[in-house]
């Protein structure tokens, strides 16, 4: 029957984005819609949240390395070693994560971009504020930005709808983050 073609014909969409035939697929149609950027920018953002859990996870590494050497009060040649060690894999990743953002940034984000979102105005400016002063006290709100990002970005029906009637560009909307 139709109900149970229709059933079985509709796909998650993190099945989509898991299988690479059927993301191949999806990345197709969204060129052929003329919003391929929308589904770039989601994988990138997803790496750059995969390497920002990297990056937290040696900073735990580091605290608790720390707190081991606190309580022994002594310092090994080996834990030594192994501080240096986080230490330095801490850097590269922070570096990473940094490069990763910029480039999420200036290809997707700033006005005139490459491949320019169409997000929020006010979303936008928040992002600029960050990015081009991180010193700011505005710079706590980079995780919540990209976090938002992150959770607006899903590329779900819900979240992209057509800009006027007469296209087929979708337009997403995405929330300013309170702060």
């Amino acid at each position: 029957t139709y109900s149970n073609f229709n059933q079985q014909a509709v796909l998650d969409l993190n099945e989509i984005l898991r299988d690479p035939g059927m993301r191949y697929l999806f990345r197709t149609h969204l060129e052929k819609e003329f919003c391929v950027e929308n589904l770039d920018v989601y994988i990138e953002i997803k790496k750059f949240l995969k390497r920002m859990t990297v990056l937290k996870e040696l900073i735990e590494s580091r605290n608790i390395t720390k707190c081991n050497r606190m309580k022994l009060r002594s310092q090994r040649p080996s834990e030594s070693n192994i501080s240096n060690t986080i230490n330095s894999a801490l850097i590269k990743q922070a570096n990473e994560c940094l490069a990763i953002a910029y480039h999420i940034y200036s290809s997707y984000i700033v006005i005139g971009a490459p491949c320019q979102l169409n997000i929020d105005h006010d979303l936008r400016e928040s992002i600029n504020k960050v990015m081009l002063h991180p010193q700011s006290p505005l710079s706590n709100l980079f995780p919540g930005a990209m976090s938002v990002l992150e959770n607006e970005l899903n590329l779900d029906a819900g979240k992209i709808s057509s800009n006027t009637a007469s296209t087929s560009v979708p337009h997403i909307t995405l929330k300013q983050p309170t702060a």
